[in-house]
């Protein structure tokens, strides 16, 4: 299980907020009001030329997973599959179902 927040502000020096939205607003606030300095940050792909019109298979099986398709889409990628994966660690049986799946796709058309 994971500590609460307020109880490890205690133990931070300060916060770094990834990405956009108000999804960390109330974490935020708390580090705020702890006295902690607030940083923000972003990701961006580099290599975005080399992504552009390519074509991907995108498997995902993280906590928001849309947004790495997003980020493939933003670099100008195809995406023929864009799967999300409920496990951590999906079995290779469960990628190798999916992928026969998106040949039989292929094959039919």
């Amino acid at each position: 299980l994971r500590a609460k927040i307020v109880d490890q502000l205690v133990f931070t020096s300060g916060l770094l907020k990834m990405g956009e939205g108000t999804a960390a607003d109330s974490v935020v606030r708390q580090a705020a009001r702890a006295g902690r300095p607030i940083f923000e940050a972003h990701t961006e792909p580099s290599g975005k030329a080399g992504l552009a019109g390519k074509r991907f298979l995108a498997f995902a099986g993280i906590g928001h997973p849309e947004k790495f398709f997003d980020t493939v889409r933003e670099a100008g990628g195809v995406l023929e599959i864009d799967t999300v994966f409920e496990l951590d660690h999906v079995p290779e049986r469960i990628i190798d179902e999916t992928l026969d799946a998106w040949r039989q796709r292929k094959l039919k058309g």
